[in-house]
């Protein structure tokens, strides 16, 4: 097994065999899953699982000394990619660092031009997106740092994780809207009326669909 196989067969065991759980997590199909377990059996003669009525039910003795040693490598790997990382950062110099552009102007706007006074040897470079998008950059590696909207979905393994605000949600409206004699919405009173919210990029517009579908 490669590094990226390691890392499916740890995912697999992880989500209790479930290859559809498995699969959505680490972002590939069931399919390929699937097929990448038969290629390993077959090629190797060797069995992962243990299998009731056709589904993986468990690990094999094989297959649960593999498990272990793909731990340890896996966990060595990314200790060394890490290294790497921060070498090269010590090198250049420079972080990456991802945010949207709306909390950059309201909590970061003096912040970064005084982090780069203070730190002359450190290149900073800004990239602004969505929370979506920032979170794509971060897991294949693009930025070192990103600013998100809750919730991330990130594995916390992999991970480490700060909050630095807690906010809340605000509608803005004309004042003789019938709305804005409330004191607090609730999400049903939205119905019917015209809506505008940030483009499918951004955390917001996805938490805001998700709560009126739900509703």
């Amino acid at each position: 097994m490669d590094i990226q196989q390691l890392y499916y067969f740890i995912n697999i065991v992880e989500c209790d065999y479930n290859l559809s759980l498995a699969a959505k997590k680490i972002h590939i199909s069931q399919p390929a899953l699937s097929q990448f377990i038969s290629n390993f059996e077959n090629e190797k003669d060797v069995q992962l699982f243990n299998r009731k009525q056709g589904r993986l039910n468990s690990l094999t003795r094989a297959g649960e000394m593999i498990y272990q040693y793909a731990l340890q490598i896996v966990k060595q790997h990314e200790e060394m990619q890490e290294m790497v990382r921060v070498e090269g950062l010590k090198q250049k110099g420079t972080i990456r660092i991802g945010l949207p552009s709306l909390i950059l102007r309201v909590y970061f706007s003096d912040y970064f031009p005084n982090l780069v006074l203070n730190n002359p040897n450190v290149h900073l470079e800004i990239i602004e997106n969505g929370s979506n998008d920032l979170r794509k950059k971060l897991i294949n590696g693009e930025i070192d740092i990103a600013i998100l909207i809750e919730p991330t979905s990130l594995d916390t393994k992999n991970y480490e994780q700060h909050v630095i605000q807690i906010d809340e949600m605000v509608a803005f409206m004309d004042p003789n809207n019938p709305l804005a004699q409330k004191e607090k919405l609730e999400w049903p009173d939205l119905k019917g009326y015209p809506i505008a919210t940030f483009n499918s990029t951004f955390m917001t517009n996805h938490l805001v669909t998700q709560k009126l579908e739900a509703h």
